[in-house]
């Protein structure tokens, strides 16, 4: 449903309103998230922006109850850290995907270093796993 959701925004550039109550979930499909907190906003933000610079102790607590380094993997795109004109072996990268997503492939792949491509398909560089932690 998250996928299909994102991809109907995608196509569509239409605002949607999203309420939930799972953080992850808002990080993954929002582009702007309000944090609520008896009744009033605490927060309005970009999920990269409320994770790196929470508004409240309430906020932090909420948003980084387990797991923050994931989650500002999971917001953080490869295209960021990219380092070009250098080349790695196997099927490349979008641009867009996530560092999270990036540090999955690697694993799976049992890999260091990934190609990166733009969204036409070319080569940019790689993305190093020592780019995730800076």
């Amino acid at each position: 449903m998250q996928a299909e959701l994102a991809r109907i925004h995608r196509a569509t550039t239409k605002t949607i309103v999203f309420v939930t109550h799972d953080i992850e979930e808002a990080l993954r499909l929002a582009t702007q998230i309000a944090i609520l907190h008896e009744g009033q906003i605490a927060q309005f933000g970009p999920p990269l922006e409320i994770l790196e610079h929470p508004a409240s102790d309430f906020v932090s607590d909420f948003v980084s109850r387990q797991g923050l380094g994931l989650k500002l993997l999971s917001v953080r795109r490869i295209g960021d850290h990219v380092r070009a004109g250098e080349t790695a072996e196997g099927e490349p990268l979008s641009v867009d995907t996530s560092l999270r997503d990036a540090l999955s492939v690697m694993i799976t792949r049992r890999a260091e270093r990934l190609p990166v491509c733009d969204v036409e398909g070319h080569n940019l560089g790689v993305i190093a796993l020592a780019d995730l932690v800076r």
